[in-house]
């Protein structure tokens, strides 16, 4: 399976520290979403991930503030475009965050 890093982004300023992310999964053809996010550290992190397509994403409850946590609202353009296949939604994806891709720590 190939992942493609759309967007990570960890709040250091946060109580406690929180990390979240959204990446590509592509495997024979097939895409999906993996979003997550890590709350704490150590023994006592928690958090989770989820598996989502396209639509699944944008349906999720808290989807635009996820969206403003990892710092890409740019991506709801994209998903939202009647004029792109499912499948060129992904790819125009993975090539805009190749360009734009957001790692970065917020202190």
């Amino acid at each position: 399976m190939k992942r493609h890093l759309i967007s990570m982004v960890c709040y250091t300023d946060r109580s406690p520290r929180e990390a979240h992310y959204l990446y590509v999964a592509e495997e024979c053809g097939q895409y999906c979403f993996y979003a997550g996010e890590v709350i704490g550290s150590g023994v006592a992190a928690g958090g989770g991930e989820g598996r989502f397509d396209l639509a699944g994403l944008v349906d999720m409850a808290g989807y635009r503030q996820f969206l403003n946590d990892i710092q890409c609202e740019w991506i709801d353009s994209i998903l939202t475009d009647k004029e792109l296949s499912e499948e060129n939604k992904y790819l125009t994806l993975i090539e805009r965050s190749k360009k734009s891709q957001v790692k970065k720590c917020i202190n």
